[in-house]
């Protein structure tokens, strides 16, 4: 629409709940970049654009701990389990901007922690940057605003010198100023907060609840899901012994990015890949610094310690990393779905021609979007802060999770159809109520039609199908 039109969708017109009501927007920029990845070169397109924020973000850590002067068998060993935690959380999603906007802000907070010239004016242009890709900025500017206290208290008590902290706030007070060049001006402000208050997100999407109740949850769930979460609570806890023992003065305002960020992790789920980006390199420092004091230990006076070489040569890493790319599908013109869409009752519906307001599941609100606007449309969809108010969230839910509150729902809105999972809570309200009737049914999804509507009249009893795995798009 963006690329189409030149300009903001100012209101929003694919829900019929909150359809002419205005529209906020965070993430324009990284959307026109999605979109002209996948409109150029298709499903390749759009993982050369996730490779790239790949590449930037392990550059930016690698350079982080270069500039602490780590062991380089140390920062692979780092490296590589930070990219273990990380690859299953660097979705195709405008976050991804933001995990790479954070490595870039601490390799050149790394640097100036060393005492080298680091580019610290160049933090501007990249706030810039970042505040019209992803709301992710906010947590950017916190951790500089960590960064620049922690140097600042760490200078007056053993200088008295404020010379660093001023330059430092400045930068901060210049950083966050230039956020406001984006097309809402202060109005991106009022949004971010606005998402960040919304109790509705916390309640609807996994991903924002904190990360303990979180990870039980998908435990309890799938085995698959519960897996994701333990590398980046393993490196939590490794930084955590770490920094104890090492008790290094050098790295506490690092140190105080990686509390701040990992802190974030906690309260949700959705920044545990923050966490890791934001403890790579005082883990890294740390650790190197309990490996030498081994070292010299074992040492004593018998000789010097020689530095440590990387335990996987560039050429061997340079196979292994074209090896993945060729194994794991990243030349294939098809992108498979993160979860299971409801393909073929979308497609039973464009091949009856069945249009009207859809009542779906939250995460399928864009996929019906997708393949059936303008001629139909959602309830609700994954924008929920952004377009939807609390109040209607509220009643989804309870509908959302088979609440006896939630039987009532599709008949206080005009609903023309019910797309949900089978198995889902809310199957049980609708299969019960006499007001609807089922027209048809595959693994995935089920498709209810209101009585006395052409739909119900022309399946009296359901079709059953089956539905293909879900591509993109």
């Amino acid at each position: 629409m963006i690329l189409a039109t030149g300009h903001l969708p100012a209101i929003d017109t694919f829900s019929f709940t909150a359809f002419g009501q205005p529209w906020r927007h965070h993430e324009w920029l990284a959307q026109v970049l999605l979109a002209l990845a996948w409109d150029r070169f298709g499903a390749i397109g759009l993982r050369l654009l996730k490779l790239a924020c790949a590449a930037i973000l392990m550059t930016g850590l690698a350079a982080a701990m270069g500039a602490g002067r780590v062991a380089l068998r140390v920062q692979t060993i780092v490296l590589l389990f930070a990219a273990i935690a990380i690859e299953p959380l660097l979705e195709l999603r405008p976050s991804m901007f933001s995990f790479a906007m954070m490595a870039v802000l601490i390799a050149v907070l790394a640097r100036e922690n060393a005492g080298r010239r680091a580019p610290l004016w160049r933090l501007v242009p990249l706030f810039i940057l970042w505040a019209n890709l992803h709301g992710g900025f906010v947590v950017g500017l916190a951790a500089l605003a960590a960064y620049s206290s922690a140097a600042t208290i760490g200078d007056v008590l053993q200088t008295r010198d404020w010379s660093r902290g001023l330059r430092l706030w400045l930068v901060t007070l210049a950083a966050t100023l230039a956020t406001l060049l984006n097309p809402q001006g202060p109005g991106l402000w009022r949004t971010i907060l606005f998402v960040l208050r919304d109790p509705g997100a916390r309640a609807a999407i996994v991903e924002w609840r904190p990360l303990i109740p979180s990870m039980i949850l998908q435990w309890r769930t799938s085995f698959d899901a519960g897996v994701v979460y333990l590398m980046p609570v393993a490196l939590f806890a490794a930084y955590g012994a770490t920094a104890l023992a090492a008790r290094e003065r050098a790295t506490l305002p690092l140190d105080a990015i990686a509390i701040l960020l990992v802190g974030t992790a906690f309260d949700a789920t959705r920044n545990m890949a923050l966490g890791v980006i934001g403890l790579a390199a005082p883990l890294a420092s740390h650790a190197d610094r309990l490996w030498k004091r081994r070292g010299e230990a074992s040492l004593g006076d018998g000789g010097a310690a020689r530095e440590p070489a990387s335990p996987i040569p560039a050429p061997a890493a340079a196979v292994i990393a074209l090896l993945i790319l060729l194994s794991g599908g990243f030349f294939s013109t098809r992108l498979r779905s993160a979860y299971d869409a409801p393909v073929g009752a979308v497609a039973f519906m464009q091949a009856h021609d069945l249009h009207g307001n859809v009542l779906s599941d939250l995460t399928w609100g864009q996929y019906v979007s997708w393949h059936m606007a303008p001629g139909s449309r959602v309830f609700i969809d994954g924008r929920t802060h952004l377009v939807y108010p609390w109040s209607l969230l509220q009643e989804y839910l309870k509908f959302h999770f088979g609440l006896a509150a939630g039987y009532s729902l599709p008949d206080r809105y005009p609903v023309d159809f019910i797309l949900i999972a089978p198995g889902a809570p809310p199957f049980r309200l609708v299969a019960a109520n006499p007001r609807w009737r089922l027209i048809y049914r595959d693994q995935v999804a089920a498709l209810f039609a209101r009585i006395g509507s052409p739909a119900a009249r022309a399946f009296p009893a359901p079709v059953i199908g089956h539905s293909p795995p879900a591509y993109f798009p």
